[in-house]
């Protein structure tokens, strides 16, 4: 006797059982017919729109291209700013390039995002579910950085600086509260979410922003300020920090 809900194998045979108006079929072997091609998982299939492009102009179906080479270490012969994926059917090959690394000095991949313990703002978690080349911690106002491993362009592991920004305008401090808050998606490209910290200071925003590989600070002018714009950082530490410059709202430079 079959138990309702039951889908029970026998060899040699396909068994259909009905319940409760689906239909669950159970194959007998595992075996394809001949020159069968499982398709790629959706999760496994590429996303970059580069690569989506190249892919459409070949005539290829993406839900048969695969990843064949992940970022990695050059060391294992692979690198950290590109991947290759390769189409199933016609074995044609596609690389995918990133200005940024996507792994760090042990290989793990990194994914940049804030997280909040302790009444302060990380950027590493133990798990690697939070991934930078950096250490960053932020209280309130004050951020420290420390770099994680030697770098190309000659900075040293344990490097750090630490900085206090204060906004003058006209020669008078403008305050913010405190504490930041998270931003759930990133204003600059929608595709990171959780990786951005903003200060509302009234007249002007100060967003913090984490990528792969880099950490990004901007002021924002909300309205005329009417004044000379002063940003005083307060640096110490030994890690150089490159100052940026300024545009006014049509984009000239100031």
């Amino acid at each position: 006797m079959i138990k309702r809900g039951i889908v029970l194998r026998i060899i040699g045979i396909a068994l259909l059982v009905m319940v409760s108006g689906l239909s669950i079929i159970s194959p007998a072997t595992a075996t394809e017919p001949p020159g069968f091609i499982k398709k790629v998982p959706i999760k496994e299939q590429p996303t970059d729109p580069q690569v989506l492009q190249a892919i459409t102009v070949a005539g290829v179906d993406k839900e048969y291209v695969e990843l064949v080479k992940d970022y990695g270490l050059r060391s294992e012969g692979t690198t950290p700013y590109s991947r290759v994926y390769a189409d199933k059917k016609s074995n044609l090959h596609f690389l995918e390039v990133s200005q940024l690394p996507m792994v760090d000095a042990q290989g793990d991949r990194l994914s940049p995002g804030w997280f909040l313990l302790g009444g302060k703002y990380y950027n590493n978690s133990a798990d690697k579910v939070f991934n930078s080349l950096f250490i960053a911690e932020v209280d309130g106002l004050q951020v420290s950085l420390q770099v994680k491993d030697d770098q190309p362009d000659g900075i040293k592991a344990g490097e750090q600086v630490v900085y206090t920004p204060q906004l003058f305008i006209g020669g008078k401090e403008i305050k913010a509260p405190p504490e930041p808050t998270l931003l759930s998606v990133d204003p600059v490209n929608p595709n990171y979410q959780y990786n951005v910290l903003e200060w509302n200071y009234g007249i002007a925003t100060r967003r913090m922003r984490i990528i792969e590989g880099i950490y990004q600070e901007r002021w924002i002018l909300n309205s005329n300020p009417y004044g000379v714009v002063e940003v005083r950082h307060n640096l110490l530490g030994d890690l150089p920090i490159e100052l940026g410059t300024a545009w006014d709202a049509e984009g000239n430079l100031l």
